[in-house]
């Protein structure tokens, strides 16, 4: 989305977001204390459109998202590109904010609110700082959320502004977390057991792993290397349909530069081709205890028989381009549930 784009839906959001609160203020009321009804942040909406950076910190961590001229990223995971969604939603809540009820002013109690300093101990805060052209436009410590008397819904967030001793109850919300995974679409590749047809898993050491399906039903795949004379486990159709399953919304759980690692001779190389003409390249190496996965898709233009059982057609070359422009440059980490599955060996599926 265009910048003009970002600001024009940001505005009217912001606009309904605004009336919300004060409906919600208004609705509830409060028992003790004054109610206000102020914006947090004057103003700014109207530099919503100038919002260049975000930088989200609790008691460990710290998350920056970043505007380049390619689209927001996550500069702590190697420039990754952030959901612009996420931004957006930022910026509208915390141009929405509204002060509603001053707590309290001892430092103290600041913990019952979660509004302490990050460097107290047991602090649950967040500081949360927005940038338009070097300046800060916005900060707060954001804290606990507070429920409403009927406990249905939230009435508002507690929060502090930096270097003032007064807490505040404030009317709206603040959906902002530390975790770089909250900030990223993390599936790079979708491809459901039914289109599947072959998958080859070569480590660098033993024997390759060649399983095939011969007709397109998610049901039927076997082991295409099977060694004369021997039997297949009797786990061996469970295990081969995990690792099927493993390229089912295939999302990771870090990333980084794959500058970082050499890729030339991998631990691992998977290649998975579907019955329309999907290649899907993996090659993994190991940094520690960890495997870090390179991806290239290509199309396979002679294989053009579709998916059947009912599946959804697919775009195989922009699929195919997606995944590239997705995962170019990047390394990716899966989760221990999903290498358990993709770590199957011919070994594995064989008789003892």
């Amino acid at each position: 989305m265009n910048p003009k784009g970002f600001v024009a839906l940001a505005v009217v959001t912001i606009a309904v977001s605004a009336a919300a609160a004060v409906v919600l203020a208004e609705h509830h009321g409060f028992a003790d204390g004054q109610k206000y009804d102020a914006p947090v942040f004057p103003g700014l909406v109207d530099k919503a459109n100038d919002v260049s950076k975000v930088v989200i910190r609790d008691a460990k961590s710290t998350l920056t998202v970043e505007r380049r001229e390619s689209g927001w990223v996550v500069a702590e995971k190697a420039d990754y590109p952030a959901r612009e969604d996420r931004v957006r939603k930022l910026v509208v809540d915390l141009a929405s904010l509204r002060l509603s009820e001053p707590k309290t002013r001892m430092k103290e109690r600041y913990g019952r609110l979660e509004v302490q300093e990050l460097d107290a101990k047991d602090a649950k805060s967040r500081s949360i700082e927005l940038m338009a052209r070097d300046a800060v436009v916005a900060n707060v410590l954001a804290g606990k959320t507070k429920t409403n008397t009927a406990g249905k819904g939230p009435q508002g967030i507690y929060i502090r502004m930096p270097d003032e001793e007064q807490a505040w109850l404030a009317a709206g919300e603040i959906s902002a977390s530390p975790d770089p995974l909250k900030w990223m679409l993390t599936k790079i590749a979708d491809i459901k057991e039914v289109r599947t047809r072959e998958i080859r898993m070569v480590p660098k050491e033993g024997d390759q792993l060649i399983v095939v399906q011969d007709e397109p039903t998610g049901k039927s795949f076997k082991i295409g290397n099977l060694p004369d004379g021997a039997e297949a486990a009797k786990d061996a159709d469970d295990k081969l349909k995990n690792l099927a399953d493993a390229f089912d919304i295939l999302e990771f759980v870090d990333v980084r530069s794959a500058s970082e690692l050499d890729f030339t001779n991998p631990d691992l190389a998977i290649t998975v081709a579907t019955f329309d003409g999907l290649i899907l390249d993996l090659s993994g190496v190991k940094d520690g205890d960890t495997m870090w996965f390179v991806l290239n898709a290509a199309v396979d233009a002679a294989a053009t028989a579709p998916a059947k059982e009912g599946a959804e057609p697919v775009d195989v070359n922009k699929e195919a381009e997606d995944v590239n422009t997705g995962t170019r440059g990047w390394a990716f980490k899966f989760s221990d549930f999903r290498m358990k599955n993709l770590s199957v060996t011919l070994a594995d599926l064989v008789a003892k």
